[in-house]
């Protein structure tokens, strides 16, 4: 099996947090 992540799944993951995050407001 794959032992790494591809770059894919990296974009992905990071893409979901990023949108997580800006839908808390930063004060």
């Amino acid at each position: 099996g794959r032992e790494h992540t591809s770059f894919s799944d990296v974009a992905i993951i990071w893409h979901q947090l990023w949108n997580f995050i800006n839908m808390e407001p930063l004060e």
